[in-house]
């Protein structure tokens, strides 16, 4: 019999189960055995770069969009031709985001199959909203209503109109994109050769962002993912932004009058789009097993299986566009954050400025909470110049 390894972003234990239920139908179908490997997306890319370092990586990987181009460049991963992803569909078939992320900036081959997507969202108050005399099809519909809409949550005695972390989180770079984009922003030339980020209207949109700590309570320093999560969920908060994923398992554990009255919205910029594509490492001695095995999880049952566990879409537009997904209108929303949202391009610093920016961003949280009427733009520019030149050395050294 034939053997894989399959390394997989960490989900809970029963969800794992049934995914390794699915493989052993494969197995029955194929027989191929498929080693299933949990990864937890927090260290899942030091275990992926020293696999690609050193050689001894797994047959196939589900890796985060952004991760592609660096695996590239380390030459740990297969490229896919027209005939070996023969069954897959067509271009067009897929989220245009979920596709670019698969291809590389000059080069035509296809070093991955999309997979999973996911977009930001917010998540709002209804009841709230209309307390404050405020309409939901408004609210949001700038990033200058978006702030009048929080003012005026707080000042009809909302404690804490806006929830979202403050501490050193990725979230945080994917939530401040879509003000950087919606400000005209941006964080590098389509090239890769100029860093944008430090420049006029990126800026704008990086405070616009920080500007809404002042929305956040009591106690916004403490703000964790979970615990930033948990307040609105738990009907201490009025608005916060996060992705599909996480409304399932909410909605199964929120108060009653937390979900009767829950909202779904647009976020004023293009939304974040990320998640998950499946590549083949070069090192395996099994290519065509490997390939069988993405034909599998590619499939429209195991794709809807990864849905319901993950929270994901498929990154198939029909697929996608069929779900339902809670409501019709919140279906659309999802689908048209997918579609008009952005991510980022596969060029060879990606993933090394996602890393770097996501540390920085962390900081300047530390020093606007704790210096809440100091200059923003002069923290802004103490924290993010250093790292545009210390960026400048690492990419054109």
């Amino acid at each position: 019999m034939i053997e894989l390894e399959f390394t997989v972003m960490a989900q809970t234990p029963e969800k794992l189960a049934e995914l390794q239920v699915a493989l052993e139908t494969f197995e029955r179908r194929t027989r191929i055995h498929v080693h299933l490997t949990p990864l937890k997306w927090g260290t899942a890319w030091s275990e992926i770069v020293s696999a690609a370092i050193h050689g001894h990586g797994p047959d196939v990987s589900e890796v985060g969009t952004s991760w592609v181009t660096d695996l590239v460049g380390m030459s740990a991963l297969m490229g896919l031709s027209k005939q070996t992803i023969s069954g897959l569909g067509k271009q067009s078939e897929y989220m245009e985001q979920a596709w670019r992320s698969c291809i590389i900036l000059g080069d035509n081959t296809l070093w991955a199959v999309p997979w999973l997507s996911g977009a930001r969202v917010l998540y709002y108050r209804r009841d709230w909203l209309e307390k404050a005399g405020l309409k939901p099809e408004t609210a949001f519909q700038s990033f200058s209503s978006m702030q009048d809409t929080l003012a005026r949550l707080q000042a009809s005695g909302c404690a804490r109109p806006w929830s979202i972390t403050t501490q050193t989180s990725l979230n945080t770079l994917h939530h401040i994109a879509s003000w950087v984009w919606g400000h005209g922003g941006d964080f590098f030339t389509p090239d890769g050769k100029h860093l944008l980020f430090t420049e006029e209207k990126a800026l704008n949109g990086i405070a616009a962002y920080f500007s809404l700590g002042q929305y956040l309570g009591s106690d916004p320093a403490e703000l964790s993912d979970a615990r930033a999560y948990d307040l609105f969920w738990g009907g201490q908060a009025g608005v916060t932004m996060d992705g599909l994923w996480i409304l399932p398992e909410r909605k199964a554990s929120s108060p009653a009058e937390v979900i009767q009255n829950l909202g779904v919205g647009l976020v004023p910029g293009p939304s974040f789009v990320g998640g998950s594509n499946l590549v083949v490492w070069k090192n395996t001695v099994r290519p065509e097993a490997a390939l069988e095995l993405i034909r599998f999880l590619t499939s429209p049952d195991v794709l809807m299986l990864c849905y319901r566990t993950t929270g994901l879409l498929p990154a198939r537009r029909d697929l996608a566009q069929s779900l339902e997904i809670d409501t019709p209108e919140i279906r659309s929303i999802f689908n048209t954050a997918l579609e008009t949202g952005r991510s980022w391009p596969n060029l060879s610093f990606a993933a090394l400025l996602e890393n770097r920016l996501t540390g920085t961003l962390g900081s300047i949280w530390k020093d606007v909470l704790a210096n809440p009427k100091s200059d923003l733009f002069g923290i802004l520019h103490e924290h993010l110049d250093l790292l545009e030149k210390r960026l400048k050395i690492s990419i054109n050294p």
